[in-house]
């Protein structure tokens, strides 16, 4: 049987800015985020998304992700603190149980 993996979702406060477009999600690899998940260390970029405050990270993942804003003529904010996430599916296993 294999058990389910439960949903991870990334929310954040919205940005208030009138010329918000929309936001980007970047992740790391756990090897590269224990080192410091940033742009300058390798993050890749996910998702942008319109002005939504929340996503869900695909199954199969694990590392650590941030979150920046952007508006209409480009500019990037700086990035959110970085959390860890981890997607991956549990191990498949035997359903074993004793019967009387």
């Amino acid at each position: 049987a294999y058990a389910q993996v439960p949903p991870t979702k990334f929310a954040w406060d919205a940005n208030t800015e009138p010329d918000l477009k929309g936001y980007r999600i970047y992740t790391c690899p756990v090897a590269i985020g224990q080192l410091g998940c940033n742009m300058t260390t390798g993050a890749r970029l996910l998702e942008v998304l319109a002005p939504a405050t929340e996503t869900l990270i695909p199954v199969g993942q694990e590392g650590f992700a941030f979150v920046t804003a952007f508006d209409t003529t480009g500019n990037e904010s700086g990035e959110s603190n970085t959390i860890p996430f981890d997607r991956k599916p549990p191990a498949k296993g035997m359903n074993f149980r004793s019967v009387p």
